[in-house]
């Protein structure tokens, strides 16, 4: 029997970008969309504001959690996965753009 010894595979970061308008979206829309076993997501609004729902019901611009322009929020844990593509985002006012990075 031959052993053969595999290097470890690197993993590197995935940025995407998501935009945002009046109709909801989640993470599965970003290009790219998230990636298996992702361990974390930082999500950063550069754009107009957007408010985000993780339980089910699509966001409104009066309604769910808000990220405005320049403030961002992070999710860790690979727990966390199945929320982050519950997640859907809408925007307040004008169309938004969302940058993400996902860490494996």
């Amino acid at each position: 029997m031959r052993t053969v010894m595999l290097e470890p595979r690197v993993q590197y970061p995935v940025y995407a970008e998501l935009t945002v308008g009046t109709t909801p979206v989640g993470l599965a829309s970003s290009t790219p969309p998230l990636p298996d076993g992702t361990s974390r997501a930082y999500i950063a609004c550069e754009t107009g504001a957007v408010r985000w729902r993780a339980d089910g019901a699509d966001p409104t611009s009066t309604k769910g959690h808000n990220i405005a322009v320049n403030d961002s929020v992070t999710f860790t844990n690979r727990e966390y996965v199945d929320l982050l593509l519950a997640i859907k985002f809408v925007q307040v006012t004008v169309e938004a753009k969302l940058t993400i990075t996902y860490d494996p």
